[in-house]
């Protein structure tokens, strides 16, 4: 057994045939096509999810996250996060901005996890890491 099986990992985003195999898992699961997505997560050998990093300005960077609903449990979305925070703390980021659907099972948690509402019409949240 190795770490790989355990969670899911993150791969880069790097040719139009895993764009294409993106978007009709996403379309399979129920959800519109992820927002330029940067990686893939890949658990158990299929594909688990999106994470879009989209560059801003002033220190900020908006992420996208899109988790296949039954390939993907609470406990792998709280890793990702860790990791994803991480990863753009590393890269020099100070706020990550999210979207999240009032509809999203994440909606209640975003809060919980240190994010802030920023606009109750376009429901995004801004933390800073």
């Amino acid at each position: 057994m190795t770490l790989t099986n355990l969670f899911p990992i993150f791969i880069p985003v790097n040719s139009q045939d895993i764009s294409d195999k993106i978007a009709i898992e996403a379309a399979a699961d129920g959800h519109s096509i992820p927002i330029s997505p940067t990686f893939y997560l890949q658990k158990d050998g299929e594909i688990a999810g999106t994470v879009s990093i989209l560059n801003m300005n002033n220190g900020m960077c908006m992420v996208s996250i899109w988790a296949h609903s039954k390939r993907v449990n609470s406990r792998d979305t709280l890793i990702c996060l860790a990791i994803i925070e991480n990863f753009c703390r590393m890269l020099g980021y100070k706020h990550i901005y999210m979207p999240c659907s009032t509809t999203s099972p994440y909606w209640d948690y975003m809060p919980k996890m240190g994010y802030v509402e920023t606009n109750p019409s376009t429901k995004y949240f801004i933390k800073p890491i």
